[in-house]
């Protein structure tokens, strides 16, 4: 989904092309949270992260090595295996520009291993040939644990490396908006098939959590399409114990999201469909953001409903102060 993506971005130009695309050394700082599918004797869901990655390769496809560190994530599976992601390195390959890239990688390190899928969003101009923007990862680890890492970025052009740069017009770019959204999540979940619930009268059951969403939207007047991260840590909904043997709980930790909308700048409707640690799920999001700032960006509110699977049934919604601005 994200490679299409990226692949797209490439071919709908920006206002340069590379014959051979500089070596960058990408440095970060976020978050990561995640746990543990099945039983559990012990895990830790939540950890502060850094992050540095070289990208090197020719024309839109790169070759990635890097490393890792989220010191405080962990786990003790109740057959005693154990991981924690303090010291992990990545090996991997993605598609793209400077302004967006997506890709694959493998990590391992001490007692983890795991793959994953990265995001790369780097659409904000920065002095001395820097860019800086966001980026996304979902890891699975072995054996089933999985986390999402949310970091703020900054990229350093390579030096000793020429480029040669032919200039053309500009037809669009990936990232035409950038959305930035925070607010709340609820989720209601069926008690029906629960054990916990057993011989109780509440028919659902309701978490809610804050939740952070940043995003990238591109197209014209009529409609366009829309990839991006969420999390929202403590909304979880249930999965009962016919739909993958343990009546468990399963927190949006953190997930990517891709669709399609109808509309314009104030005002845009559309389906999405996400799928992240611990989250599945589509429905609908609406957008309405009527106030215009000097600096030309738009603010207002914007909606989201999810049927989540598998699940008790369950249902997600969002509601969020919403901002979007033109990186370009």
């Amino acid at each position: 989904m994200w490679i299409v993506a990226a692949s797209i971005a490439w071919t709908a130009s920006a206002t340069e092309v590379r014959t051979r695309s500089a070596p960058q050394l990408l440095l970060g700082g976020g978050a990561v949270m995640g746990g543990m599918l099945g039983p559990r004797m012990l895990t830790s869901g939540f950890s502060p992260s850094l992050l540095a990655a070289h990208d090197h390769g020719l024309g839109p496809i790169r070759a990635t090595v890097g490393a890792v560190t989220a010191p405080t994530f962990g786990w003790v599976a109740a057959d005693e295996t154990a991981g924690i992601a303090l010291a992990m390195f990545d090996v991997g390959v993605s598609v793209g520009d400077e302004r967006f890239r997506a890709g694959v990688f493998a990590t391992g390190g001490f007692l983890a291993a795991g793959l994953g899928i990265r995001a790369v969003v780097t659409p904000f101009d920065a002095p001395g040939g820097h860019r800086r923007g966001f980026e996304a990862r979902l890891t699975w680890f072995t054996p089933r644990s999985g986390a999402m890492g949310l970091y703020y970025v900054q990229t350093v052009r390579g030096t000793g490396q020429r480029t040669r740069e032919v200039s053309r017009p500009r037809r669009g770019g990936f990232c035409a908006r950038f959305t930035v959204g925070f607010g709340a999540a609820a989720t209601a979940s069926s008690t029906e098939r629960s054990w916990e619930f057993v011989g109780s009268d509440e028919p659902f059951q309701l978490t809610g959590s804050p939740a952070l969403v940043v995003a990238c939207e591109q197209g014209g007047r009529t409609g366009g399409w829309h990839v991006g991260a969420e999390t929202a840590p403590w909304a979880f909904h249930r999965v009962p114990t016919d739909d993958g043997g343990a009546d468990r709980k399963l927190h949006h930790m953190g997930s990517m999201t891709a669709g399609a909308y109808l509309g314009a700048g104030a005002a845009r409707v559309g389906v999405i469909g996400t799928a992240g640690v611990w989250t599945l799920g589509g429905g609908v999001r609406a957008v309405l953001s009527p106030f215009a700032a000097r600096d030309g960006s738009r603010h207002g509110l914007e909606l989201r409903a999810l049927a989540l699977v598998p699940s008790a049934p369950a249902v997600e919604a969002m509601a969020l102060y919403h901002l979007w601005f033109d990186p370009r």
